[in-house]
């Protein structure tokens, strides 16, 4: 491959770009950081085959998921609309409690 970044010249240049990326290869230095530019204007580019194109998309996925196992982040959820069961077991256990003595409290 040439130095420029040039993965539009071959379709394998750019599948072996995907491989070093999945398996973690050690590329030289300032390669990772022009990749996904370079990747992109292949994805974009009017003169690409689409060959090279789902090659360059596959790399960019690639490097996706690599930045998601280097740095994961937790799984967020919105708590709204979750019932805390737990808690309203208790409170109705309360008011069970509360109206069976009010129910056996002094009568008319």
């Amino acid at each position: 491959m040439s130095p420029s970044l040039d993965p539009a010249s071959q379709t394998s240049d750019t599948r072996i770009l995907g491989q070093a990326v999945r398996q973690g290869w050690r590329l030289p230095e300032g390669i990772m950081e022009r990749l996904p530019a370079a990747m992109f204007a292949v994805v974009t580019g009017k003169r690409t085959s689409h060959r090279n194109k789902i090659a360059a998309a596959r790399v960019l996925v690639a490097m996706h998921g690599q930045n998601q196992a280097d740095n994961p982040t937790p799984q967020r959820y919105s708590h709204e609309g979750f019932i805390d069961v737990r808690a309203l077991r208790a409170q109705l256990m309360a008011d069970n409690e509360e109206l069976r003595r009010f129910g056996s409290g002094p009568g008319p």
